[in-house]
């Protein structure tokens, strides 16, 4: 990782200190020029030693350049050429750096992984719609109305603020997504959001004719140079996206969202008394939007929460392996069923450490996954199919033991036809045991005395165990045809 040395902090800190105190302009201008230009020329061997994906980082180093290009013109115009021409070629090139930063904004706030596209995205939307009304009211409306230029003069006085409600949108695009929320990432933003300040900055001094350089706000904008490089140069190897599924809903988020929709009538009174009357029905227009884009995420919130109780109850309740029910809940129905008589089928796999040390434990979780098919192949659907353990599983049948002996009998043979897991066809057995559903606490303790008795009798069988007889009631085992 490339990180931010203390000379080079020394270095840019004397060159902006050269800059505001310098005795004349050319001085003054030089070394904010040498100072950027250190800058980018940083940032971009920076990019040249780190590997991996910087595609981003590439398109917002580029989006600097321009704008250094375009402090290049200003400089000239300032110094050498003596005039104030508004536009010029630099405000082409200023402007030039808004896409390319937004681009590589958004390739930032690309996301890995099985991550949802759309909550982030309307989220996105939310923020940006609002920032659109606040625009609007307070810059590019004014900036069209203004008279005293030519038509060529305020169309690019208003793509500046274009430009900034461009490089917004992308960062709550940044915001809103489920991506790293590192130190970088931070730093970024906030020289971004340092460049907008000073951008908003410039354009209520500009129209007064207030603004000449060097002035204070530019420190805004030498903060945004400088964090952006800083950002660019803690780029790793790694690539910038994380994977994995993350929050849909968060603090922060939650936050910037609720801002951003009560943004709305608060604009409609700053407009009021701002006397902006022609601002009403863009503003109208913008809060039906905006209260679209609100209900909308509300209602995907509720449907994301029902969907995470959904799969929460799921994975309390059932097994995560087989999908079939899990011990809780095996129990939890054995004791509270009314049917009268009803029996319990508790299965076992021979020798299943085997399996696991002779195939490997995914071989093992395959042969898991077969079992479970077998078992549900034979009893159906009316009967309640759990796996209670490891290489355990139980059957709850509603009717009487002739049933339940009748199924244990079919799940035997069953199962001895080798299985195909993967690669591999795994020759399997199974210890079968059937009792009446007991009452009370201890539900499967007749079917497990059951089983073990299978299991004592030569595994590959099943035991009947009926609770009249003193002792367990053993029928002839079940043979292979």
């Amino acid at each position: 990782m490339n990180r931010v040395s203390p000379l080079w902090i020394v270095a840019f800190a004397t060159l902006v200190v050269l800059y505001f105190f310098a005795p004349n302009p050319a001085v003054s201008e030089s070394a904010w020029l040498l100072g950027v230009t250190l800058l980018v020329a940083s940032a971009a061997r920076s990019l040249r030693r780190s590997g991996g994906s910087t595609t981003g980082w590439t398109a917002i180093t580029a989006g600097l350049a321009f704008s250094v290009a375009g402090d290049y013109v200003f400089a000239y115009n300032l110094v050498i050429a003596g005039t104030d021409v508004f536009p010029t070629i630099g405000d082409a090139l200023y402007l030039m750096s808004y896409p390319l930063m937004a681009v590589g904004l958004t390739r930032l706030a690309r996301t890995r992984g099985r991550t949802g596209w759309l909550e982030p995205t309307i989220d996105g939307l939310i923020v940006s719609v609002a920032a659109s009304m606040a625009v609007w009211v307070f810059v590019l409306e004014p900036a069209l109305a203004d008279g005293s230029q030519p038509l060529l003069g305020r169309v690019v006085a208003a793509a500046y603020p274009i430009g900034d409600l461009l490089l917004l949108v992308t960062c709550a695009l940044l915001v809103t997504k489920p991506v790293s929320r590192s130190p970088r990432m931070l730093l970024l933003l906030g020289a971004i959001g340092a460049n907008l300040v000073g951008d908003i900055l410039y354009s209520v001094l500009e129209s007064q004719g207030a603004y000449a350089a060097p002035h204070p706000i530019d420190v805004f904008w030498m903060l945004a140079y400088a964090g952006i490089v800083a950002a660019i140069r803690t780029v790793d190897r790694q690539a910038e996206p994380v994977d994995g599924p993350q929050p849909s809903m968060n603090t922060p988020r939650l936050v910037l969202l609720g801002l951003a929709a009560a943004s709305a009538p608060l604009l409609h009174v700053v407009a009021h008394q701002m006397d902006h009357e022609d601002t009403h029905t863009e503003l109208l227009v913008a809060t039906v939007a905006l209260l679209a884009l609100v209900v909308l995420r509300l209602w995907m919130m509720v449907d994301d929460l029902q969907a995470t109780h959904a799969e929460a109850t799921r994975r309390a309740t059932h097994d995560l392996l087989t999908g079939l029910a899990n011990r809780a809940t095996f129990t939890q129905w054995a004791r509270a069923t009314t049917a009268d008589p009803a029996t319990v089928i508790l299965i076992d796999v021979d020798i299943f450490h085997a399996v696991n040390e002779d195939y490997g434990q995914e071989t093992g979780d395959e042969v898991l996954r077969a079992v479970a098919d077998v078992v549900r192949g034979v009893v159906g659907p009316d009967a309640l199919v759990a796996r209670i353990d490891g290489d355990q599983f139980a059957v709850l049948v509603e009717g009487p033991l002739s049933v339940g002996e009748a199924h244990a009998a079919d799940i035997v043979v069953a199962a001895r036809q080798s299985i195909e897991a993967g690669p591999h066809s795994v020759p399997i057995s199974l210890s079968v045991g059937v009792a009446p559903l007991g009452r009370g606490h201890y539900p499967l303790l007749r079917a497990d005395e059951a089983l073990h008795e299978a299991k004592r009798s030569g595994r590959d069988t099943h035991v009947v165990l009926d609770p009249p007889t003193e002792g367990p009631t053993v029928p002839l085992p079940v043979t292979a045809p």
